[in-house]
């Protein structure tokens, strides 16, 4: 269940979060750049930059940060907010460099090490990932969504005791952040604390009525109780708010197979698999019951991509 639960949580950090960081940034500086060529010039191309990145004009943006740096080649801000644009641009050595430039110039640049810690956890290096969020907290133990995400890189390594701490403190330090209740809520349901996680869950949904992980969670929940009208409710909700959620249309079709529907179930696993074609626990399920409706070459041929993705499903028992 925790495997398949892995599977469900989602990450996510919005635009609007690093517009956020980038002000706290910009906030933070005590001090102008050091002495360059022309340090005024590389603060205008540094606002120019800003200016760019608020109309999401990316590569604007960065060719201002660039400008920048030839004038200041130790502008510690611009090292940061060109990394953050290749990160944007899937270009994560890149994004990585910079970051590391800036830390180079600034060793307490605080948003230079959670870059570098998103990096890793993309990356599924989450060792890594919790060490550069660790000497940000260091730094700075009051930055709120650094706790979320490092308990977020703590609960996909299965540390739900640290996991639970870092959205504890995440929540004391902002009790607004939707994605650190959420995901507490996740690992009360996983520890079989429902009652806590129900309370999570819909205190989300109060707070965010359009919260489709909310839903989708909560679903889980009630599935792991046995109410699957419930879940099933969550469920649709969850898609009725993102028509395109993987894992919505999986979970929904685990539902529709437990109730007895199985060519409706065949049909949402098929759904789950076109979004999202690594899904290797949706092609185990559906090659379980590709096998169960006497389907036996398409079970085949599902259970090896299932192997194909991971490989521990090779050792995985009917569900």
């Amino acid at each position: 269940m925790k495997d398949r639960r892995r599977q469900i949580i989602t990450f996510i950090v919005g635009v609007s979060a690093v517009f956020w960081v980038l002000k706290m940034e910009y906030q933070r500086a005590g001090s102008p750049p050091k002495p360059a060529p022309n340090p005024e010039l590389a603060g205008s191309y540094y606002q120019e930059g800003m200016i760019h990145l608020q109309k999401n004009e990316l590569d604007q943006a960065l060719a201002s940060y660039q400008k920048a740096l030839q004038e200041n080649p130790r502008y510690a801000d611009a090292y940061y907010g060109a990394g953050w644009i290749y990160y944007k641009k899937h270009q994560r050595n890149l994004a990585l460099q910079n970051y590391s430039k800036a830390l180079e110039v600034d060793p307490k640049y605080v948003n230079a090490y959670f870059g570098r810690g998103k990096i890793y956890q993309d990356g599924n290096q989450l060792d890594q990932a919790i060490k550069e969020y660790s000497q940000a907290l260091k730094i700075d133990p009051q930055y709120q969504v650094i706790y979320t995400n490092r308990g977020d890189a703590y609960y996909i390594k299965d540390d739900l005791a640290s996991a639970l701490k870092d959205y504890q403190r995440a929540l004391e330090l902002d009790p607004k952040d939707l994605s650190a209740l959420v995901h507490r809520g996740v690992v009360f349901e996983e520890q079989r604390k429902f009652e806590p996680a129900l309370k999570d869950f819909n205190q989300a949904l109060q707070m965010d009525p359009n919260r489709s992980e909310a839903y989708l969670n909560r679903g889980v929940l009630y599935k792991d109780q046995g109410k699957l009208d419930f879940a099933l409710r969550d469920y649709l909700k969850a898609l009725e708010l993102e028509p395109k959620y993987p894992e919505a249309y999986y979970n929904l079709a685990w539902v529709h197979w437990q109730k007895g529907k199985l060519e409706l179930a065949l049909q949402e696993y098929g759904k789950a698999i076109e979004l999202a074609p690594d899904f290797a626990w949706a092609y185990y399920e559906r090659g379980l019951l590709q096998k169960q409706l006497g389907n036996l070459k398409p079970s085949q041929e599902d259970l090896q991509k299932a192997m194909e993705l991971d490989k521990a499903f090779g050792k995985q028992p009917d569900p």
